[in-house]
């Protein structure tokens, strides 16, 4: 017995342990832990929760899907599945880069019952609060807590097609351009975007060079950046671009701006300062950053319809003052727009054009999604491809309002996520349940 007795009493020295330790592990997670464990294994990124007894928020980060309203869509359906029936609000902020863009915030039933079909847009929106600054409790968008799964360092290899034409150029009845361009894009710090890119030439009428005998390389560096983006004091969101752009130019450009009355009216301006930089066959030519751009713009969106009209007057790359006016259509993920520009011969403009002529050019703006519509999870290395696809005609090749445009501009910064565009596009929330099932599992 004494011998029985001490081998019980060494067992339960071992056993004991084991099973503290299981029940310590086996303990229910909180509606928080639930929610980064179903974001983070869905593969969203820089995923961080904040639960009180009436507002769980999350911020999240989409590189998996191309469509950031189906993205929105899939985050509601695993949180509201992994919150309790009890109630409560949900608000979902969406990041790129760790930059937080918009507050969107309903009660936990009133998500499960639009992204289930149970109700209609229109009594989703009765409950529905956007912001673009700050969240229901009133706090910033931002949040100072660490984050699970983050994206720093990660990087995605792509090939981004390009193409242009010109009609009536010269002689010329149609001049065309072809290129594809490899990608490396990595986001190195919050906020960060590194942009590699060298651009192969397939075919190019419209460059000065020719192309029977063309004084360019086949291979040339193409939009070679680093950027940041991120909240300036007062509500201002703001972008720094610097590096190659295209149209053979380099320096650093810049744009900020405001959402103001009600969110539906944007007042942004920007500015560069560049100089040339030309790739030849056996040489580079460059000049020093001796040209400057501004501008100021007013972009009005509206609620209910998707139009939005912008207009901008600023000093150009050429030295020219314009004014430049654009009308735009954002319909789900495409985009179809028309601009107007002019350089007024007037005591204001800044030309060193030898003729006194007024200069003006329209055109078109188009952006069709490419056919990947859900990405692989983000890792090390990834190959993927890139969203879509955007074009710009001119009627002209006059050099009318030209500026650089940045590829990291507050456009691409903020996703399209703006307060109007998805409350009028709320309905493609439910693109998500292609995804996921409707107990929050993937598909």
């Amino acid at each position: 017995m004494h011998l029985a007795d001490l081998w019980v009493r060494r067992g339960a020295r071992f056993v004991l342990p084991g099973l503290l330790l299981l029940v310590g592990t086996a303990r229910a997670q909180t509606p928080g832990e639930r929610v980064t464990t179903a974001m983070v294994h869905h593969g969203f990124e820089n995923v961080a929760v904040a639960s009180d007894s009436a507002i769980t928020t999350v911020w999240f980060e989409n590189r998996i899907y191309r469509y950031d309203m189906t993205a929105l869509g899939v985050a509601a359906t695993l949180c509201a599945a992994a919150l309790d029936s009890s109630g409560g609000v949900l608000e979902l902020i969406p990041e790129n880069r760790g930059v937080a863009l918009i507050a969107i915030s309903a009660p936990v039933a009133a998500w499960r019952d639009f992204m289930d079909g149970r109700s209609d847009a229109k009594s989703f929106r009765s409950g529905l609060q956007i912001d673009a600054h700050r969240r229901r409790s009133g706090a910033p968008l931002g949040v100072n807590q660490d984050r699970a799964n983050r994206p720093y360092g990660r990087t995605d290899l792509a090939l981004r097609p390009l193409f242009g034409f010109q009609l009536g150029a010269g002689r010329d009845p149609f001049l065309y351009t072809v290129q594809v361009a490899p990608e490396v894009t990595l986001s190195p710090f919050p906020g960060g975007l590194l942009t590699l890119q060298a651009a192969i030439r397939i075919h190019d009428d419209l460059d000065p060079c020719g192309t029977e005998d063309p004084c360019r390389p086949v291979i040339i560096p193409g939009r070679n950046t680093l950027s940041w983006g991120g909240w300036l004091p007062a509500g201002v969101l703001s972008t720094v671009s610097a590096g190659i752009f295209p149209g053979d130019r380099y320096g650093i450009a810049t744009e900020l701006g405001r959402l103001v009355w009600k969110n539906r009216l944007e007042v942004w301006g920007g500015g560069d300062v560049s100089g040339k930089l030309l790739f030849l066959e056996d040489s580079i030519e460059y000049s020093s950053l001796d040209r400057w751009a501004a501008f100021i713009a007013a972009t009005h969106r509206f609620r209910g319809l998707d139009l939005e009209t912008t207009l901008t007057l600023g000093r150009f790359e050429e030295e020219e003052f314009a004014l430049k006016l654009e009308v735009a259509r954002r319909i789900h993920e495409f985009e179809i727009g028309f601009f107007v520009a002019t350089n007024p011969n007037s005591d204001l403009q800044f030309t060193p054009y030898e003729d006194t002529e007024d200069k003006s050019a329209a055109g078109v703006n188009l952006r069709f999604a490419l056919p990947v519509a859900k990405y692989m999870r983000p890792r090390a290395v990834r190959p993927t491809t890139v969203p879509d696809f955007p074009f710009t005609y001119k009627s002209t090749v006059d050099p009318v309002a030209v500026q650089i445009t940045p590829y990291d501009n507050l456009d691409r910064l903020r996703k399209r996520l703006y307060p109007t565009f998805v409350w009028n596009e709320i309905e493609d929330l439910r693109t998500a349940n292609r995804y996921v099932t409707e107990a929050g599992g993937e598909r």
